[in-house]
């Protein structure tokens, strides 16, 4: 990846930032910087892991393997996608995975134009391509933060257990925003 991964990279370890071994209420379940067990449990950063169990990884020994797995996981949107906008997606997609991102980037370009001209489907095909095309990046990156936002707050509405994470995933949009100088 270029250069830009590794300033990001920083910046999304440190948002994430370390093995949550067990919490009931995260219907992630147990992560490590953010990859989830349930939805990985072949990544070989694990077994690092498990070893180390209960403690902490040495984080020397185990971010070569997350940032492996991040670089091969995020490469399309990394790649395809120009900033501020690619790092406020590839973001989206640790926190909330590939599908969420996708929509929250259709609502986000829908938010823009006033009205529901994209459908929310989680597909990118040749209407999503086009109407991110017509946008500035930048000014899109903000409508997706704002969304995402909104999502959060819907997320926990359907699932008040989770809204003991609400200021978490507010501040982590807020350091992003910081981050990209948004």
């Amino acid at each position: 990846m270029p250069t830009e991964w590794d300033a990001f990279f920083d910046w999304l370890m440190g948002a994430e930032g370390r093995v949550v071994h067990h919490d009931p209420d995260d219907t992630g379940g147990q992560t490590c910087w953010g990859i989830a067990r349930k939805h990985h449990p072949d990544w070989e950063g694990w077994a690092v892991v498990d070893r180390h169990a209960p403690k902490q990884p040495p984080r020397a020994e185990i971010e070569p393997l997350v940032s492996a797995f991040y670089q091969k996981l995020l490469a399309s949107w990394w790649l395809s996608t120009p900033t501020p906008l690619r790092e406020v997606l590839c973001d989206i997609v640790v926190n909330m995975g590939a599908g969420r991102a996708t929509c929250l980037l259709q609502e986000g370009a829908n938010r823009a134009s006033g009205q529901a001209r994209l459908s929310v489907d989680g597909v990118i095909g040749p209407k999503t391509l086009a109407a991110v095309s017509r946008r500035e990046p930048r000014a899109l990156a903000l409508d997706v933060c704002a969304v995402r936002l909104d999502a959060y707050t819907r997320i926990v509405a359907r699932r008040p257990s989770q809204g003991k994470f609400l200021r978490g995933w507010r501040n982590r949009v807020a350091s992003l925003k910081r981050f990209l100088s948004l």
